[in-house]
């Protein structure tokens, strides 16, 4: 990995946690809490990984007309952006080999790449623990719960449908289906999954529309570096940024759950002294 690519990487790490560390996420009193749990962070952690398992288990047997009509509209909306802007936006994104393009199209791969996808909840993760503060560990936990039902459904979905990556010159409707080959594993596009999965936990966590913007752009240029690399049709990044998005909605929404109401307090201050001055930030 070069320096750029894996400074790129430690950046947006670094920007998601102090993100994360501002402001608070607010459990709402008529959700339901799970009772305290005895022992340490270990068999807390264990109960909730088991409620946010129940709660997807759940939404999913309740599924009614609602689900299925937000579920035809995307569907819809995917066939619409393959059939008639694939390849229009294929013409018009697709790299040039400019210096600035490639950059932008570096830093996009990076946040959705595998270290963003592995290092992101690891890192939230380890912080928690190490602060001692249950809603940045929460936090680590959740994004993990959702990476992980995302790129399994991403996945599945990839081999299944076997569409062509434009670099094959077969053009956007060519499909193979379960080829199990990643030149015919276009769709969805995993990067941008990976991507606008971190981003919906994060912009949950912090609940802050300046965060969800600078969050959801991140992704978004994810999301065209995948076009611009000629890596992914317009339609792919499109079913893989909504893939992202409703997993990190449902495990958001399940720890909201079945947390305890830990929220993550971010307050700087500013001392000035004769002997200079000092940024002192609590972390509750």
């Amino acid at each position: 990995m070069s320096g750029v690519s894996r400074f790129l990487r430690n950046a947006s790490i670094i920007l998601t946690v102090l993100l994360l560390m501002y402001g608070k996420t607010p459990c709402a009193a008529e959700e339901v809490q799970s009772p305290p749990v005895d022992g340490g962070w270990w068999a807390r952690d264990g109960k909730k990984i088991g409620c946010d398992a129940g709660y997807l288990y759940d939404t999913a047997a309740s599924a009614g007309w609602r689900e299925a009509a937000l579920l035809g509209g995307f569907i819809g909306a995917t066939a619409l952006i393959a059939g008639f802007l694939d390849e229009p936006v294929r013409r018009n994104v697709r790299g040039g080999g400019s210096r600035r393009g490639d950059a932008l199209a570096l830093a996009g791969r990076t946040y959705g790449g595998e270290s963003a996808a592995i290092a992101a909840p690891v890192a939230l993760y380890g912080v928690g623990f190490v602060s001692g503060s249950e809603g940045v560990r929460d936090t680590g936990r959740v994004m993990a719960e959702a990476l992980i039902l995302a790129e399994l459904t991403t996945g599945i979905f990839k081999g299944a449908l076997g569409r062509s990556r434009p670099y094959t010159g077969n053009g956007a409707d060519d499909f193979r289906f379960f080829r199990w080959k990643d030149r015919y594993m276009s769709m969805p596009s995993g990067h941008t999954t990976v991507a606008f999965t971190i981003s919906s936990v994060l912009a949950s966590r912090i609940n802050r529309w300046w965060a969800s913007a600078i969050l959801y752009s991140m992704a978004g240029l994810t999301a065209w570096s995948r076009v611009y690399d000629d890596r992914h049709w317009a339609s792919d990044v499109f079913f893989g940024g909504a893939i992202g998005v409703a997993s990190g909605i449902l495990l958001s929404r399940a720890q909201r759950r079945c947390g305890d109401g830990a929220h993550i307090a971010f307050s700087p201050r500013l001392l000035v002294s004769g002997a200079g001055v000092a940024v002192v930030m609590n972390f509750d």
